[in-house]
């Protein structure tokens, strides 16, 4: 699904400071499966994934992503593929305070095209699924942090993509509820989908099938296959 090669990525010019945060990146993630990223603060792992997720581009290398060469894509094919083909999960959840569960859920489907009636089922679907059909019409500040992580993962997969991206999943939540949500994640790659986590915990990290370890904006451990 995912190879990196080569890839470099520096924040700042040669005329001022360069910092140079990704280092001869190369990397391939293959469909279904389950990695985790994990290294000290700064080691680079957070750009990284916010590169496979499409978010922030790099200086050299080469990146594809289901055989599609990301770097030559147009700003509006970048969108639709991200739209159709990745869900995005993070710490501070990144919910909207105003909207219930149910209209945050709901948020990506806007683009789709689909009529109003279908993505509402669709969103309800997803929060049923999550043990969630009781608070769909709760906004955030009426969840408790694990059930609004169940929120944002059901915004993650309302548009059914192949690729879950996790920044930190766990990070604001107690160790209870951390492992619900991993068990909720092991469930979803048990379905099929593949998952790229960010982690600077070794419990949370253990769920993945392979942990790729980062230290100063290079790849030390690629990890071995489960």
């Amino acid at each position: 699904m995912i190879s990196i090669k080569g890839l470099s990525k520096a924040y700042g010019s040669v005329d001022t400071s360069l910092l140079i945060v990704l280092k001869n990146i190369s990397l391939n993630i293959d469909e279904g499966e389950f990695v985790a990223i994990m290294g000290p603060s700064g080691s680079g792992k957070s750009t990284l994934l916010n590169i496979i997720g499409m978010l922030d581009n790099f200086e050299a290398g080469t990146y594809q992503f289901k055989d599609q060469n990301v770097p030559t894509l147009s700003q509006d094919a970048l969108a639709e593929l991200r739209l159709f083909n990745i869900g995005f999960v993070f710490q501070s959840f990144n919910l909207i305070a105003q909207l219930s569960a149910l209209s945050n859920v709901e948020l990506p489907t806007l683009y789709t095209g689909v009529k109003k009636a279908a993505r509402r089922k669709n969103a309800t679907e997803q929060l049923t699924a999550l043990g969630l059909a009781d608070r769909v019409d709760h906004k955030p500040s009426e969840l408790s942090g694990g059930q609004q992580q169940r929120v944002a993962i059901a915004r993650a997969m309302v548009n059914d993509p192949a690729l879950l991206i996790a920044d930190e999943p766990t990070g604001s939540l107690d160790t209870e509820t951390s492992v619900d949500i991993m068990q909720l994640f092991q469930r979803l790659h048990k379905r099929g989908k593949t998952i790229v986590m960010v982690t600077h915990e070794e419990e949370i990290a253990a769920f993945a099938d392979r942990v790729i370890r980062m230290r100063d904006g290079k790849i030390v451990d690629h990890g071995v296959n489960t």
